[in-house]
Order: structure tokens, then C-alpha cells, then sequence
């Protein structure tokens, strides 16, 4: 808009990417435009630089009432649009029509879940992907045949050491009974292992211990994972990195449209988000994301998971805290091991000296980086991509021209629609035309764009919240599980290959949040999180009015009615549902609930209340008596007093409660059913008791056209009456006399604008 505000009134959204860190508040308005069709400018920040323009009705969602106000004192409100895009607009004329509490929960982080202990030893911990841990007849030994899942529950019976890429095992049993050993690092505990234990020797060393990671600026849930880890490795040095954001912010922060991607052919369903840009609650069909296809939007229970420095702790994956600074004990050799099974880099080099390791080694001493780290990242981006690929030299077209010989090891600026042309279109205009320059120039890119402002450990590059400059848009890459997909790579590179390193003084840079949950978010659960119904039945007749997203429901049954049966179909047929069947209805008022569970283990609650009517079975109720008991005002012809923005629910409701045996269908002025929206003058309501009906129409005074709003436009309609353009007939022309003086005129056309600026309500 060019100098004005608009209203704003937004309409229900129930699953955003973005989501409210408790039960979901879903706001229902949308943006009205009262005196200009112009668009509303929504802005990079309070005040800021215009990111875009939203047509009047555009959908939005308020995320934030209190973003702050600007110099003049005006309060504005961050907001959600389109796909997941976040914008800040102006609040003076935003109208908050109602804020509904949502039942139950889905794949989202709530921050109370973790601030209780659970009893437990611990937890099965998943990392890159969400396949089942085999349990073990020994450790490392063969599979018992048993699996245990991410986020189940575990008792740890002892411990045993191990070697190689997995330091030591927890024998376990699980919540079936089922015992084995697995790998320490998929376990999530805060319970010392027998290694631990003997290290301390007494509870005064390990007490000096904690009190000495206090000192260092850690909070208690910290303590246990790092004092297990110190056991196993005393040289180690961790420093606490004060960032000062609420978690939860954090998570918000974050949780962007696109800003964190998993792989679905990897992580299970109930990693994806259920926000309304990424999931279809009604068909259950998740939207892989709009670039990358078969990758997901992240929930932000996955995103919290992978956010909590205390998933990160333990001799593994802590490495994604180490600086990524140059070491000069990485050698040629080291890099080779990392490298060597990509096939394709002889090919490569034909007609160039040396070879990746070497150019690799020599480019990051010069710009002060990690050899290791930037083989991980080579391995992490271009592994399984064919000789030919543009990225190791091959060819491809821009605007019809042939280009080859350019090289991007990094996949920088690979993204977008036509993602490698863009990534090689960076290649060529840095200069990138040999291995060496691909190396050196990606190193340097990681260097000044990364390192240099805080962002260097691989926790950081991924999740921009060490920066001075602004957080969370600034990072390397969307996979989510980047950080320990990398780190499995360098851990792995130093126990098999540098094995030495590890016993040296290695400094690890842990980030601590304001206000985290007391105890590590946990891994979420695996399976299908869709926790809806498709239907309800009672006395096999699907409930009037029934929505997926309505959770509460008035039903009136005859007086003689003694029992019901009650059925329910979820959305999604893997999850369960409690509470159907046959149902004793023996008093006035009997209050059902229907709890709905999905695969992946969360509950949703559908509430139904019965109330028995004080007609039997066989009787009629009056067609008087409903229209009387329903909340409207009624003559001959008309349904009157209607109020902008009435959902036509609401009185399809009210038919319902007064009878079992009632019913109301609605149409619009061109004979379409309408079950959701709001009503309109000329809109048709027809109300049976199955055995006589009545049709009437709505009447709403001052909406003239008939849109189901009263606004200029009705003033408009009167005059081109009054000159003669058209003719107001039926229903329209009875609309059009909001003043109810008999005759119309511009009296009238004031009555709309004294109704538009709040001195009277033309419906009441």
C-alpha cells in the first residue's frame, strides 16, 4: 500500500510450519481492504524494506503480537504467508476475530514434555536416518533378531567396552523385554556407564567434577553427558558458549518454510512437518519441498532435537562442536581415507598436477582451515554424482552456450530451480576452472563466510545463532542432519587414521541456550503422526456437520434412547482409536471421548456430548419450535440479523442440537451446496424434522451485492439504484433499506458508513 493501513482479518489456519511451541492459538481473520483494492506491503523488519505485497483476502498467520513498535510509536505484528515467507505488518487496524485452542498435539516441540524426568535409563537415540537398531548378541556381535526404535524407552543392565567406530556398548532391555547390546551412542542417558563410575572412583571426585563444569558456565543437564565423556577422554577441553535466545525462539527462529530438510527415503514420517505448506491433513500426502525433490520439511520436534546441544554429547558426536580451524597434523593420507572411495577423482585430474588430497592439505593451510572438515564436506555434497556431473568438470547450458572445465566440489549456490546451472554459473564467475582453484575457492568461501563470523563448528554452520550480524537465515546447507552425517565422517577419519589426535587436547565450542527444558529433547518417535478422523458415525449415520479439525460435537438423541453405537475411521488407517462401540445412555447428559493415536504414538481427543431429547423416537419436533430454539430471527420469508463473518456451521450446529431428527442445508443465490463459509444475503436455508421442511432466505441489511460483507462497494450498489443503472429486486432491494425507513436513499449509504465506523451494527 502506498500511505495507508489496512484492516486485517485472517483466516483460520490450523498446521503452519510454524507452530506455537504449546497447544496451537490459530487465529481466524483475514486481510480486508476497506477503502482500495491495493495490496498490503509486508515488510523484512519493523519498519523495514518492503519484501512484498499481499492482495485484500490473501491468507495469513499472526506469529507474534508483540514484535514491537517503530518510531512512531505503531505496534506490528510478524506474520507467516505463502510458503512458510515471514514478514512483519503493520497492527493498528488488525481485527482478531476469535483464537481457537486445538486438541491434542502432532509432531510438534513442546517444551513441558522435556521438563519432567521420565523413569528411564534412557533412550534409543537415532541420527542420520530412522532405521530400526538391531539388538546384539554380544558387542558388535550378530543381530538377535530384535530391533529396538528411535525415542523408545530402555533399561541399561551394564556396560562393555568396544573399538573402532564404536567405543562402547550398553547391554539393554527394552519396554518388551527384549535385551541385547547396541552401540552407546544410540542411547541417550544421563546414567554413568561402569567406565564413568570407576574414572570418579567417589561421588566427592565426580561432585568436584560437575562443580567445575558449573564454574565453566554449564547448566546442570549437561553435566552427566560431559562427565562420561571426560571420563573417556580427560584432555578434552568444553567450553559453554553463552547464546543469549530463549530455545524457544530458537526453535521459532528457525523453523522457516525450507530452512531445514531431511531426506524422506532416510527419516520416517513423523520427522516432516504438518504445516499446511508441507502436509495434507485430510488425504495424508506430505509436499516434499518445492526444489528438492524428496527432501521434507523438518517438524519441530525433529528440529528441536537436532537444535539440542545435549543430543551431540557423547565421544562421537561431539565433533560437531570442534573448531574447524586448520590442524596440521591432518595429512594427505588422512584425506585419502576420507576421499578414496569416490571413484571419480583421477578422472578429474587428468591433464592437472597433484591430486584432491594434496591440493586439499595445501589450500587449507593457506586459508586456515580444517583439511579434515572440508574433505567431510566434499564427501557430504558431491558423493554418488557421475563423472560427467558439471560439478567435477562436465558440461552444461546457459542461455544456449556449451560450458566446461569449471569445478564446485562444495555445491555452493547449488539450489533453486535450476540448481546445478546456478551452482556452475558461481564456479565460472569465481574463476573456478581448475580442482585447485574448486578447493582453494570453496575452502575460502567456508573461511570468510562461515569462520570468520563465529559460525565455526559444523553446529553453527548449520544453525545460525553464534552470528552478531542477525540469526537463522545464515547457513550452509538445509539437511537438518548435516552436522552428525558430517561428524560420523570425521569421528570415523580420526579413530581409524589418526587415532593419536584423540588423546590430545581437543577444545569443543557447546552452545547453551536461555531457558531450555531441564532434560534432552528426546528422539521423536517413528511412524505416521496423523492423529485425525475421517469420520464419525453414530447408529452408523456420519455426524452432522462433521470436520477432521472440529474436536467437539452436541448431539440430541430421542428420550427413549437407551444406548447408541458409536464408530470413528482415522485419517490415517494405522492409528487407533478408543472409545467406540456400543455406549449406555442412561442419563440426561453423557459425555463421550474419542482418543485417536497415531502410529508414531500421539493422542488426540474427539469430545461428543449426548443429550437426550424430550421427544421419543417416532415423534416430530415442530418446525416452529427449531426455528424459535436456533438463535435467529425469522418472518414469512427471511432469516435476519445475521452478522458479518457467520459461519454458516454455526446454524447447521444449532439445528442439530435441537433435534436428532433436524436438519438445515444451506445453498448459495446460484443453487450450490455450501456447508463452510460464511453467509451471504440470498444464501437459501431449507430445515427439515424429517417430515416437513421450510426454505428461507438471508437477509443481511447493507450487504446489497450479496459478497457477505458490508462495505463501499453496498454503498455504490444504492447509488447506481438511485441513478437508474440497475434495479434492485428481491431480496437485494430489502438489503438495501439498512435503516428500515421504508424507502431507500442516501440515508441509507450513511447507514453503511456509520456501520463501517463502528457507531451502530445494522444486524443486531
Amino acid at each position: 500500500m502506498k500511505s495507508k493501513i489496512t484492516y486485517i482479518i485472517i483466516t483460520i489456519v490450523l498446521f503452519f510450519a510454524l507452530i506455537n511451541l504449546t497447544e496451537a492459538d490459530v487465529t481466524r481473520a483475514k486481510i480486508y481492504c476497506p477503502d482500495d483494492n491495493e495490496p498490503l506491503n509486508i515488510r523484512e523488519s519493523i519498519g523495514g524494506s518492503i519484501k512484498t505485497a499481499l492482495a485484500c483476502n490473501t491468507e495469513i498467520k499472526v506469529l507474534d503480537q508483540n514484535a514491537g513498535t517503530d518510531g512512531n510509536g505503531t505496534k506490528w505484528y510478524r506474520i507467516e504467508y505463502g510458503n512458510g515467507e515471514i514478514g512483519y505488518a503493520v497492527s493498528t487496524y488488525i481485527k482478531i476475530l476469535e483464537t481457537i485452542k486445538l486438541s491434542g498435539s502432532d509432531n510438534i516441540y513442546i517444551k513441558e514434555n522435556y521438563d519432567s524426568a521420565l523413569e528411564t535409563d534412557g533412550f534409543i537415540a537415532c541420527y542420520e536416518d530412522t532405521t530400526d537398531v538391531s539388538l546384539r548378541n554380544s558387542p558388535g556381535g550378530n543381530a538377535t533378531g530384535k530391533k529396538v526404535s528411535c525415542g523408545e524407552k530402555v533399561k541399561i543392565n551394564s556396560t562393555k567396552e568396544g573399538s573402532g567406530s564404536c567405543g562402547y556398548y550398553y547391554n539393554i532391555t527394552d519396554s518388551k523385554g527384549n535385551s541385547g547390546y547396541v552401540c552407546g551412542y544410540f542411547v541417550n542417558t544421563t546414567k554413568l556407564s561402569s567406565t564413568a563410575t570407576n574414572y570418579y572412583n567417589t561421588k566427592e571426585n565426580l561432585d568436584n567434577y560437575y562443580n567445575s563444569l558449573r564454574i565453566s558456565g554449564f547448566p546442570e543437564s549437561y553435566l552427566p553427558y560431559l562427565a562420561e565423556i571426560h571420563a573417556r577422554h580427560p584432555n578434552w577441553i568444553f567450553d559453554a558458549e553463552r547464546i543469549n535466545i530463549d530455545f524457544n525462539d530458537v526453535i521459532k527462529g528457525e523453523n522457516a518454510y525450507g530452512r531445514n530438510l531431511l531426506e524422506g527415503s532416510a527419516f520416517s514420517e513423523n520427522y516432516r512437518s504438518m504445516g499446511i505448506n508441507t502436509y495434507d491433513i485430510e488425504n495424508d500426502i506430505f509436499y516434499d519441498y518445492s526444489t528438492e525433490e524428496g527432501w521434507y520439511d523438518a517438524s519441530t520436534e525433529a528440529l528441536a532435537y537436532y537444535m539440542d546441544p545435549r543430543t551431540y554429547l557423547n565421544e562421537k558426536y561431539i565433533f560437531a562442536f570442534e573448531s574447524l580451524n586448520y590442524n596440521s597434523a591432518h595429512t594427505p593420507e588422512i584425506i585419502q581415507k576420507i576421499l578414496y572411495y569416490q571413484t571419480f577423482w583421477p578422472k578429474v585430474y587428468d591433464g592437472y598436477e597433484g591430486n584432491i588430497y594434496e591440493d586439499i592439505i595445501n589450500a587449507t593451510e593457506e586459508v586456515d582451515v580444517s583439511a579434515v572438515h572440508i574433505a567431510s564436506r566434499i564427501k557430504q555434497e558431491i558423493t554418488g554424482i557421475s563423472e560427467s556431473d558439471p560439478r567435477l568438470g562436465g558440461t552444461f547450458y546457459y542461455n544456449g552456450q556449451e560450458y566446461s572445465g569449471y569445478y564446485n566440489f562444495f555445491n555452493i549456490k547449488v539450489y533453486g530451480d535450476n540448481k546445478i546451472v546456478n551452482g556452475m554459473l558461481y564456479a565460472k564467475d569465481n574463476g573456478w576452472d581448475t580442482p585447485f582453484d574448486a578447493v582453494y575457492g570453496g575452502a575460502l568461501f567456508i573461511r570468510s563466510g562461515y569462520i570468520d563470523v563465529n559460525q565455526d563448528t559444523m553446529y553453527y554452520q548449520k544453525f545460525d545463532v553464534s552470528t552478531n550480524n542477525g540469526h537463522f537465515d545464515h547457513q550452509y546447507m538445509q539437511n537438518l542432519a548435516a552436522p552428525v552425517q558430517e561428524t560420523n565422517t570425521t569421528y570415523n577419519t580420526y579413530v581409524n587414521n589418526f587415532n593419536d589426535y584423540l588423546s590430545t587436547a581437543i577444545k569443543f565450542t557447546i552452545p547453551v541456550y536461555e531457558n531450555m527444558s531441564n532434560y534432552a529433547v528426546v528422539s521423536p518417535s517413528v511412524g505416521n503422526p496423523n492423529n485425525y478422523l475421517k469420520d464419525i458415525k453414530i447408529d452408523n449415520k456420519s455426524v452432522t456437520n462433521f470436520s477432521y479439525d472440529e474436536f467437539s460435537y452436541d448431539i440430541t438423541v430421542p428420550g427413549n434412547v437407551n444406548s447408541i453405537n458409536i464408530s470413528a475411521i482415522p485419517i490415517n488407517s494405522k492409528a487407533s482409536v478408543k472409545g467406540t462401540g456400543s455406549i449406555p445412555i442412561t442419563n440426561k447428559e453423557t459425555t463421550i471421548t474419542l482418543t485417536v493415536t497415531s502410529e508414531s504414538g500421539r493422542s488426540r481427543k474427539y469430545v461428543i456430548d449426548i443429550t437426550k431429547d424430550e421427544v421419543e423416537e417416532g415423534e416430530t419436533v415442530e418446525l416452529s419450535y427449531i426455528l424459535d430454539n436456533i438463535g435467529i430471527k425469522y418472518n414469512g420469508n427471511y432469516i435476519y440479523g445475521i452478522s458479518e463473518d457467520t459461519d454458516v456451521k454455526s446454524l447447521i450446529n444449532n439445528v442439530s442440537k435441537v433435534s436428532a431428527y433436524a436438519s438445515a442445508t444451506i445453498k448459495d443465490k446460484d443453487g450450490n451446496s455450501k456447508t463452510s463459509g460464511v453467509f451471504k444475503t440470498g444464501d437459501k436455508v431449507t430445515i427439515s424434522n424429517s417430515k416437513d421442511e421450510i426454505t428461507l432466505t438471508i437477509l443481511m441489511y447493507g450487504d446489497i451485492n450479496g459478497d457477505g460483507k458490508i462495505d463501499k462497494d453496498d454503498c455504490l450498489a444504492i447509488l447506481r439504484h438511485l441513478n437508474g443503472y440497475t434495479t434492485l429486486t428481491d431480496v437485494y432491494k430489502v438489503a438495501a433499506d439498512p435503516n428500515k425507513d421504508g424507502k431507500i436513499d442516501k440515508d441509507d449509504c450513511l447507514a453503511i458508513l456509520r456501520h463501517l465506523n463502528g457507531y451502530t451494527d445494522l444486524n443486531k
